[in-house]
């Protein structure tokens, strides 16, 4: 007869989280705090070994009581970006010598632009010359606000091509535009048509942010 035993197997060293997370606006104090705690009476000793993005991030590691560390990563960039890291931890555990943490970075603008990409539905010749005779043209809305702050100023917008118009209507003073964006259908050609919006926007400083526009013609 076989007897089954079951039971739970402590991991020597608990981490929590596992992964780093490091989320949030350009200017924010974005950072995260990993506790890691030996399940042993041996006293747990951890040292860093590896930041594997020095420039992107800032290590502190304390030991606190009852066998415990607090890692403290901390953000460095200040500007909008993404970023992927690892970090390396060693031990005197025998059967733990190493943790591996996974960092993933996401600094957001303080300026939002949704959608980032603006693609109308196809046209086809026969719609364009219909909707030239009702004078009712396809639209879409483009979205910019402001994650935090209320001093957005949109001076201008200035469409490269000249195959789209836009009027911008201020949903919200100094927080959030909308763009009515609309195709001039007299300059559309046959196959994918491609222009870029340029705003020029005004906050703290000045910044242009680039919206391409597509809509194709079949």
């Amino acid at each position: 007869m076989v007897i089954g035993i079951k039971g739970k197997v402590l991991a020597p060293i608990h981490v929590k989280p596992r992964v780093v997370r490091l989320e949030g606006v350009e200017g924010d104090d974005i950072g995260q705090i990993i506790s890691i705690h030996g399940e042993r009476e041996e006293p747990l000793v951890v040292t860093i070994s590896v930041n594997s993005i020095p420039d992107k991030i800032d290590l502190e590691l304390k030991k606190e009581e009852n066998n415990t560390y607090e890692l403290r990563v901390k953000n460095k960039v200040e500007k909008e970006t993404s970023y992927l890291g690892k970090i390396k931890l060693r031990t005197n555990y025998l059967d733990k010598p190493e943790i591996l943490l996974h960092v993933v970075g996401h600094v957001r603008s303080t300026i939002a632009v949704k959608p980032r990409v603006l693609i109308f539905n196809p046209l086809s010749e026969k719609q364009i010359l219909h909707r030239l005779e009702k004078v009712k043209r396809p639209s879409r809305s483009l979205f910019v606000f402001l994650e935090k702050g209320n001093k957005l100023i949109i001076e201008s917008v200035d469409v490269q091509e000249s195959l789209f118009k836009v009027d911008i209507n201020e949903i919200e003073k100094g927080k959030r535009f909308e763009l009515f964006v609309e195709p001039v259908l007299e300059k559309l050609k046959k196959g994918l048509n491609t222009d870029y919006l340029k705003i020029f926007i005004q906050t703290e400083k000045p910044r242009v942010v680039l919206v391409p526009i597509r809509i194709k013609v079949t």
